[in-house]
């Protein structure tokens, strides 16, 4: 996990270890409440990888961990040990803040978190990084977009790079960039079945001539139906950013820009919003686990239905005419 995304849940959950405890007069036992949110707040420091022997301390007070009332009586014993982790845990989550505001510094609202594939060489990182910048130039320097990408940060032993690109209006078109090419690949995915499908199909002699006619009308029809779903989106994007059509050179630069990034995509390039921007600025950015998924499942989709077909599905005409 990358320094700033620690930070950004550190910053968010730190506060969440005050707890309520309270002893029961003439009882050996005590009463806890608001607990739930230290016990949640510690499992998500626990997944940075950092903290591990603290939140394990908090984590193993089964008893409190496990409850599902925010409100329980548990033994005085337990309660000062889940109070002396929580306790420990805060003050090293607010030490770890510090030293990382101090190394990672501060994030630019109009900033894109960029995650690079994991090359060896140099060259290839070059070419990545070249190829992006490239791409959002393009996209970018543009009425009224008006962006600019400039490189804030390259993290220090990560493929993490950030990105500010000159605005809220070139950061919300990014994001408007990066859905039109993640439903385009989902529209390729589906018509890639489609095609496959069509291909699969046995023919008869007897029709053979005409079923391949049929076939080819089909699979063009397809790829028009690519390239009028990606006209449609292109539209839409430019429409939704309020870009006038006075520029006839700038729908071409655009889609040279989307082709770029979406090669760097299919290639294991990431980009994500900033982790400070408010939830409407967040949602103005597709999630890109969504698209691993997505292209993950094309080869099983492929692979069910060429299972399911033995590879090889007969015609219903060219079958009626055999009969």
């Amino acid at each position: 996990m990358r320094l700033a995304e620690i930070r950004h849940i550190l910053l968010s959950e730190h506060d969440c270890f005050k707890v309520t405890a309270q002893g029961i007069p003439n009882s050996p036992n005590g009463n806890l409440s608001n607990h739930q949110k230290a016990v949640k707040a510690a499992r998500l420091i626990q997944k940075t990888g950092i903290l591990q022997d603290e939140t394990a301390k908090v984590l193993e007070h089964d008893e409190i961990v496990n409850s599902v009332s925010d409100k329980i009586v548990v033994h005085v014993n337990t309660l000062n040990s889940f109070q002396s982790a929580l306790t420990d845990l805060h003050l090293k989550t607010l030490i770890i803040i510090k030293f990382l505001n101090e190394y990672v510094g501060e994030q630019p609202v109009d900033t894109v978190s960029v995650k690079l594939p994991s090359h060896k060489d140099i060259d290839s990182v070059a070419r990545n990084m070249t190829t992006l910048k490239l791409a959002l130039d393009q996209a970018l320097l543009h009425e009224p977009i008006n962006g600019h990408v400039e490189l804030i940060s390259f993290e220090r032993g990560s493929n993490w790079i950030e990105l500010s690109v000159g605005g809220m209006v070139a950061y919300s078109f990014i994001g408007g960039m990066l859905k039109l090419i993640y439903a385009s690949k989902e529209k390729e995915i589906d018509l890639d079945l489609k095609r496959e499908m069509v291909r699969s199909v046995r023919i008869q002699n007897d029709s053979k001539e005409s079923l391949l006619m049929a076939q080819e009308t089909i699979l063009n029809a397809l790829d028009r139906e690519l390239e009028e779903h990606y006209a449609n989106s292109v539209g839409a994007l430019l429409s939704e950013h309020n870009i006038s059509d006075d520029d006839k050179e700038y729908p071409a630069r655009l889609g040279h820009s989307l082709r770029l990034l979406s090669e760097l995509i299919s290639e294991g390039v990431e980009v994500h919003p900033t982790l400070i921007s408010q939830e409407s600025t967040m949602n103005a950015f597709p999630d890109p686990q969504k698209l691993v998924h997505t292209l993950g499942s094309l080869p099983d989709k492929l692979i069910e239905f060429m299972t399911k077909s033995g590879g090889d599905t007969e015609a219903p005409h060219a079958r009626g005419n055999a009969e």
